[in-house]
């Protein structure tokens, strides 16, 4: 025991216990210290070293300020997480709330995804049908089991056919509807021509050679002056086609055709609306769904003014009017096929300039400037 507390009290004295530190002088005149716990000497300059704060080098000075902004856009990232679950926290208690403070009900959450899904499986169910053995060729028809033809040949062709029909209904109204999907595949409305046959192709809207009055149960019709005499000089060069517009009714086709044509010898054939001759109530630039030479086809129309290369607007006939258009324009159209025209729409687009002066004087141009009336008194 007494040996003890001596060891203590010298080692506190020396500086083996506590943070005491010793001085001692060495051989090179450097002063030595002994700290206590650690026995281990050091010299003055070196514990001034470790007294003094150690400064960071450059390198850690630059990436410190990169670390700390990466860190700062972290947290703020963090922040704007823990933000939206909070906010979705916030909706859920208040009960389906949205950021306007408009509670949604359940019910009407079920009922908007009820319908998405329904309709989803509706379109992904009519689309299965119309492209189900679409565009097969015999062969291939010839070879489907009874079960594929009769679902091909009760349900999948049907649908498809009426389909295409409200597509190229809103196709023939409304233009955007070509922007969208392309043009739309084109159907020949008359027989292919005959070998040998007339190569020029005429169509007359009804309203062009005629005035139709409703007063009456039977329709009084009265013909534009010349109307025989046009028609019967043209059907040996045309094929004559005569157009019933929208403004017709059906069951008045055959005795208004009857009423033009007695004897049945002007017209080729007759067109109806169903056909898509005509758009939005003007002839289509679409020639080619009457199956003839495009350069060799002329349209005759009564409608409003409007750009078309292959159509003469001559207006509608009025019975009190003086009107000769009629007589006016067929030495023009004799011409052509005489002349054996390879393209009538320059001829027509020399005559039918709807922004200048009015047709007649421009007909009667023409023929002066082409002879025409000579050459037909000498005939």
């Amino acid at each position: 025991m007494i040996l003890n507390k001596v060891a203590r009290f010298y080692g506190k004295q020396i500086g083996f216990f506590g943070n005491r530190s010793i001085q001692f002088t060495a051989n090179n005149n450097q002063s030595l210290y002994l700290i206590g716990t650690k026995r281990h000497f050091t010299t003055q300059q070196q514990q001034q070293q470790q007294q003094q704060p150690q400064q960071p080098k450059k390198e850690e000075l630059k990436s410190k300020p990169k670390e700390d902004k990466n860190t700062e856009e972290k947290e703020k990232e963090k922040d704007k997480e823990n933000e939206g679950e909070n906010v979705n926290e916030e909706n859920e208690e208040k009960g389906g709330k949205n950021k306007f403070g408009i509670k949604i009900p359940p019910f009407f959450t079920f009922i908007t995804a009820s319908t998405l899904a329904v309709g989803m499986f509706v379109v992904t169910g009519a689309y299965f049908i119309y492209t189900f053995k679409k565009d097969i060729s015999e062969e291939e028809r010839y070879r489907l089991s009874s079960m594929e033809a009769k679902f091909n040949d009760s349900i999948a062709e049907p649908f498809r056919g009426y389909f295409d029909n409200i597509f190229e209904n809103l196709r023939t109204k409304y233009e955007f509807f070509d922007m969208l999907f392309g043009p739309g595949k084109i159907h020949k409305v008359l027989p292919p021509p005959l070998p040998g046959g007339k190569k020029y192709t005429l169509v007359i809207d009804i309203d062009a050679l005629t005035e139709i009055t409703k007063t009456s149960k039977y329709p009084t019709l009265y013909k534009r002056a010349g109307l025989d005499f046009f028609l019967d000089h043209l059907r040996k060069d045309y094929e004559v086609y005569l157009y019933f517009n929208q403004n017709i009714p059906q069951n008045k086709y055959d005795q208004l055709q009857f009423k033009i044509d007695t004897n049945g010898k002007y017209f080729t054939g007759v067109l109806h609306p169903e056909t898509g001759i005509k758009e939005r109530n003007q002839f289509s630039k679409k020639i080619e769904m009457l199956d003839r030479d495009p350069s060799k086809v002329i349209f005759i129309d009564a409608a409003a003014p409007y750009n078309h290369p292959n159509v003469i607007n001559i207006g509608k006939f009025k019975s009190n009017s003086k009107d000769k258009i009629l007589i006016e324009l067929l030495p023009i159209l004799e011409a052509f096929t005489k002349k054996n025209v390879d393209d009538v729409r320059p001829e027509i687009a020399r005559f039918h300039n709807i922004e200048k002066q009015s047709l007649s004087k421009n007909l009667e141009d023409y023929t002066a400037t082409n002879n025409l009336a000579n050459n037909r008194q000498k005939k």
